[in-house]
């Protein structure tokens, strides 16, 4: 049966961090702490920042792939990790098996590179068909890497799409600006579109899944 593993960590925080920075430390710790060169992963944010931006003392954040044996690494890896900014306490893990989903929220912005490398925004783009159909195309792809075949699909996954904010989030990456949407997305109810949706949940909609947790998403309902 189709199923991810999700570790949801546990750490302490040494010196505050800005939401708009935070994920781009996790992402190079989790890159340092398992010496992982595999990009099949997403994870979250920290939680809820305070009313200033800033995570302080404690935090979790939640670690996704459909590749167990990756999820079972990154654990190992994880366990008793120091650096300047975290301290791990502890890491726990369950197991997500596939199942219909109604709809799914985007608990981090998802960022879309369009062709010329421009983040795709209202105002740089504004083309609803375009930014669907990057997302479908990376689905498509990440589909590729984990099961060695091609979708033969051409059709949208996606029912009903939300965004969720008139303006983008900023999230920083390597000092420049990474710019997204949180959206709200309802899948057709076909095995492919289900499938598709199914990935997004353990790998994250669209780019920088293992950069700043692009696109890591939840079930709604």
């Amino acid at each position: 049966m189709l199923n991810f593993t999700e570790l949801t960590v546990n750490l302490n925080l040494k010196k505050p961090l800005h939401f708009q920075h935070a994920p781009e430390i996790i992402g190079k710790m989790l890159k340092v702490a398992g010496d992982i060169e595999e990009e099949k992963y997403v994870f979250s944010n920290l939680g809820k920042a305070e009313s200033d931006g800033y995570f302080r003392d404690k935090g979790n954040f939640k670690l996704r792939s459909l590749d167990n044996v990756l999820i079972e690494d990154f654990a190992r890896s994880l366990k008793d990790y120091e650096d300047e900014y975290f301290k791990i306490n502890f890491i726990m893990a369950s197991n997500k098996p596939f199942d219909k989903i109604k709809s799914i929220y985007s608990l981090n912005p998802v960022f879309l590179k369009m062709d010329d490398a421009i983040f795709w925004t209202f105002k740089s783009s504004g083309n609803i068909e375009k930014f669907v159909e990057i997302l479908q195309k990376d689905l498509m792809d990440k589909f590729e890497l984990y099961f060695e075949e091609k979708l033969d699909f051409d059709d949208s996954f996606i029912k009903f799409l939300n965004f969720k904010n008139e303006k983008p989030f900023t999230y920083i990456k390597d000092g420049k600006k990474c710019f997204g949407y949180k959206v709200y997305i309802e899948p057709k109810e076909d095995d492919i579109s289900q499938l598709l949706a199914f990935i997004a949940l353990s790998n994250g909609l669209g780019h920088l899944n293992e950069e700043v947790g692009g696109g890591f998403s939840n079930i709604l309902g």
